[in-house]
């Protein structure tokens, strides 16, 4: 099955399913986590206000199912859960010292409006061709991620490499991050075969598993491979008879001894760390992806906005893009620049164009 295919399966499957009751009410009884926000409580208000969706697993489909009420009640559900979530997950971010983030739970009903139009989109000759566009999509409150100044770079750096319980593991992600731009599902999902020494690039893999090369320094390949060779064992060791390419490169250690792959939770380690340490960083709310940010700013600035198209590794525009994208050698002499090391795909050109010459003569 195709990855579309799955996920248009999944989205009827959830609609199927049904959820709720989910109640406009702030009581206790209603924000318990345990209960997945449902509402548990039985007063006048939650029980006038609160939106359930049926179980429509044994329901023939039909335009009496795939109606405009569906998504008004489906983006109703989404955003009430999502602020209930948000409050809740707020709650344990005062206990740590973090400031709030946004919990009004506008994004979420974005994202199920258009779920719900690409899921009717699925089944149009059963439900006579309506489509859902006609629901206007609620527009999220915007939110202005600058890029990181010099100094804040630096201080975020040398927090990076001081503080935490695994400051190799931390430095060797945001150096990474730096390099390729990825965001933290290319981090943690990286494996050993992506990383290719002799080419000097590393198969960046992350949102809607798009992959593109990214040219990085020799020696950020070498700590790469060293951490994954002494953390993960023989299976990231090409050298091994156990060697698996897939194999998870980025590892952390375990207080019970050992290491263990990383997941998603280690940026929320790292975001909090920082956020606790500098109080700039909490007031902005710096985050991994603001490392994204700010290399994309820079390369926008100094060399032009399609350097810093390809180092995040964007979709095309329209067919004039392709004439005038950024490739893979300009991105690494860019970089090269930047992070002061050297790449084959720029200095190796020098080298075959003198043997070309030496070969067939200079005919320009």
């Amino acid at each position: 099955m195709t990855a579309s295919a799955d996920r248009r399966r999944l989205r009827h499957e959830r609609f199927a399913a049904g959820f709720g009751p989910v109640c406009d009410q702030d009581c206790e009884p209603c924000s318990d986590p345990t209960f997945d926000f449902r509402c548990q409580c039985g007063c006048a208000r939650c029980a006038s206000s609160a939106v359930r969706l049926p179980d429509l697993q044994d329901t023939p489909v039909s335009g009496e199912v795939y109606n405009r009420r569906a998504i008004d009640e489906v983006a109703t559900v989404a955003k009430r859960t999502a602020c209930r979530r948000g409050r809740h997950e707020n709650r344990r971010r005062a206990q740590r010292g973090l400031p709030a983030k946004n919990a009004d739970g506008v994004g979420a009903a974005e994202t199920a409006v258009s779920a719900m139009r690409a899921l009717f989109q699925d089944v149009p000759e059963l439900i006579n061709g309506y489509d859902g566009r006609d629901v206007d999509k609620p527009h999220r409150t915007s939110r202005e991620r600058r890029p990181l100044m010099d100094f804040e770079l630096v201080e975020l750096h040398h927090e990076t490499a001081t503080g935490g319980n695994d400051p190799e593991l931390d430095l060797l992600l945001v150096d990474y991050g730096l390099h390729t731009g990825a965001r933290r599902s290319g981090a943690y999902g990286l494996t050993v075969g992506q990383v290719r020494p002799s080419s000097q690039l590393i198969r960046v893999k992350d949102k809607y598993a798009r992959e593109h090369d990214a040219p990085v320094s020799a020696e950020l390949i070498d700590r790469l491979l060293a951490h994954a060779r002494t953390r993960g064992g023989p299976v990231c060791d090409p050298d091994s008879p156990a060697y698996r390419p897939d194999a998870p490169l980025f590892h952390y250690r375990l207080r019970a001894g050992g290491h263990a792959p990383v997941t998603s939770r280690r940026f929320d380690t790292l975001n909090a760390r920082w956020q606790r340490s500098l109080a700039w960083a909490a007031e902005e709310q710096v985050a991994y992806h603001h490392i994204r940010h700010t290399m994309a700013h820079l390369l926008k600035t100094h060399y032009g906005p399609q350097y810093a198209k390809r180092y995040l590794r964007h979709s095309k525009g329209d067919v004039t893009d392709t004439y005038g994208a950024c490739t893979t050698a300009e991105l690494a002499r860019a970089l090269g620049d930047l992070f002061e090391f050297t790449h084959p795909l720029v200095d190796g050109v020098d080298d075959r164009r003198a043997e070309a010459r030496r070969r067939f003569g200079d005919r320009r």
